[in-house]
């Protein structure tokens, strides 16, 4: 267990990049091989971070797909016996680092408290001691599967420094890591999946909805349900699910028509989105709120409208 934790704090052993290259060159061909910003890597996934000689810090950034626990290589090139080398270890972000000891220090301060507690009063400390055992367990859980679903990471990115760099030997990369170059290619495909599955399942909720008769169940004064207006409503209910799952098909199978529908349909969202809270009577005229949903509302549509545009490269016919 404290091996376990002191490698999750420390990181892996350090690994070391021989180079076939000089000093700027070197740095150079890293640079090309990774990008600058996690937009980038939008359509599919990339080594993205900084790279210098004296401070290179690269992240595998998938689509859609977040965990702060996965590893960060953190290195620095430098030469050695007439060798250009990329030198340093994967580890997790410090920041990272620093939440996770402030939530097993705090957790470990209460568990303490709750034993003295005990000592004075045996029958009253019990439930609070399993609590706070409970949090430390759920805390070493959580990073334990974050760090599990990037298990693959420091391959990958060991994979990307080695073909930069053009060295064919493997032995740099950290102790029981595979090779990576046909490891990710799956996860940057299955955003598709989880945009089709989740336009599914909004489609069943909308169908079921207009079974119900029941088209929203939160209003701005609380939450209470409200029925539709007429029949017809309900019906328009209907084709909206149907609608969905015709795009979520269309996506799944990767068909350029869909594509071209998912731009029309968040367009389609942002523009209902402001006709909804222009028109709700409840919501005073003139008020700023409204001018400032518009504008972030924009901002979040031309985020993943930027995103969208990007998936283009999954799609075909």
């Amino acid at each position: 267990m404290f091996r376990w934790i002191k490698r999750v704090w420390q990181g892996s052993d350090p690994v070391e990049f021989e180079s076939g290259f000089g000093m700027a060159e070197s740095v150079e061909r890293l640079k090309a091989a990774t990008r600058r910003s996690v937009f980038s890597a939008l359509a599919q996934q990339e080594a993205v971070g900084n790279v210098k000689a004296s401070h290179v810090s690269l992240q595998r950034v998938i689509p859609m797909v977040g965990n702060s626990f996965k590893p960060f290589f953190r290195g620095h090139f430098l030469e050695e016996g007439g060798k250009v080398i990329l030198t340093g270890r994967f580890t997790m972000l410090w920041l990272v680092k620093v939440f996770m000891g402030f939530w097993f220090g705090c957790i470990a301060c209460f568990i303490v408290s709750t034993l003295l507690a005990a000592a004075i009063h045996p029958h009253q400390a019990g439930a609070a001691l399993l609590f706070g055992l409970g949090m430390m367990a759920a805390g070493l859980g959580i990073t334990g599967l974050g760090q599990w679903f990037a298990r693959n990471d420091a391959a990958w990115l060991s994979n990307v420094i080695q073909r930069a760099l053009h060295t064919p030997s493997l032995q740099s990369a950290p102790a029981g890591a595979t090779t990576g170059s046909d490891l990710s290619p799956l996860r940057s495909l299955t955003a598709m999946d989880v945009v089709a599955a989740a336009l599914a399942l909004v489609g069943l909720m909308s169908l079921g909805l207009a079974i119900a008769g029941v088209p929203s169940a939160y209003n701005r004064f609380g939450w209470a349900h409200t029925d539709f207006n007429d029949s017809m409503s309900r019906y328009c209910g209907v084709a909206y699910a149907a609608l969905l799952w015709v795009l979520a098909y269309g996506i799944h199978r990767r068909l350029l028509l869909a594509w071209r529908a998912g731009l029309v349909f968040l367009t389609a969202c942002w523009i209902y989105s402001l006709a909804r809270i222009s028109t709700d009577a409840s919501m005073p005229r003139g008020d700023t709120s409204v001018i400032l949903f518009g504008v972030l509302s924009f901002l979040v549509m031309i985020y993943w409208g930027r995103w969208w545009y990007a998936q283009r490269v999954h799609f075909h016919r």
